[in-house]
């Protein structure tokens, strides 16, 4: 069983050990920390990334730039997609960056709800619940 390490203590660690060698906190000190993950926590983290950056950018098109919409996009409609869909998208970036399994579990189960939605609308934006169906994969490689 692997010892449990606060994962703002891993950033700290990095950041004390990128300092240590005259570097600032850069992209290689980021591989340097994914190549030591196993193999299922690399593919947990990369599914994780993967889902959380096209939820991003499918909720920016479903807010911004909707062709679907004849009518102007509402604040109300704002604020309720981003807390269906682009905080648990933010938060799924961090979980997986992290390696937080029970913050991905709950990504997958705040995203569900509206993702399920979306996919009975004839778009683009059933591809919410493939993002759903990622996070759900992200968090059960990560565990």
């Amino acid at each position: 069983m692997s010892e449990y390490i606060n994962p703002a203590l891993k950033v700290e660690r990095l950041w004390k050990c990128s300092r240590r060698r005259g570097e600032r906190f850069a992209v290689t000190t980021i591989i340097n920390f994914f190549q030591k993950m196993n193999r299922k926590d690399q593919i947990g983290t990369v599914v994780g990334i993967v889902a959380s950056t096209s939820g991003i950018i499918l909720w920016a098109i479903l807010n911004f730039f909707n062709p679907y919409s004849t009518k102007g996009i509402t604040e109300a409609m704002i604020k309720i997609t981003f807390m269906g869909l682009g905080l648990p998208a933010i938060s799924g970036l961090v979980a997986s960056v992290f390696k937080i399994k029970w913050l991905m579990y709950a990504v997958f189960i705040a995203s569900l709800p509206l993702s399920l939605y979306l996919a009975g609308t004839p778009s683009i934006f059933k591809l919410f619940l493939l993002v759903s169906l990622f996070y759900l994969v992200s968090a059960i490689l990560l565990t």
